[in-house]
């Protein structure tokens, strides 16, 4: 098993900051959908339920592969990014754009 570095997710220095915006994330386990603020910084995806919470959860993309996938539940706009673990986080941009940029 793969191990995510330590990291006080509670913190909100996230210095190198590359993308942040609105994304919708799958459910891990019941494949609901859930809107969630995301921030890309850090070799990490964070996600956050608002803004102003502390983050929701993280995706520590060392190692981790990301492909587009043409639809999820009949949603377009979606990608998948598997981590080094094998573990599967899918998420549904608002349009192509956002998801190609």
């Amino acid at each position: 098993m793969v191990r995510c570095p330590e990291l006080d997710l509670r913190s909100r220095d996230l210095t190198c900051v590359s993308k942040k915006g609105v994304l919708s994330r799958r459910g891990r386990h019941l494949h609901n959908w859930s809107k969630r603020h995301v921030v890309i910084a850090s070799n990490f995806i964070f996600y956050y339920k608002s803004p102003n919470d502390k983050p929701a959860g993280a995706v520590w993309l060392d190692g981790a592969r990301a492909t587009t996938v043409p639809a999820v539940d009949g949603r377009r706009h979606c990608f998948e990014v598997v981590t080094r673990a094998k573990r599967v986080f899918t998420f549904q941009g608002q349009n192509r754009v956002r998801v190609y940029r």
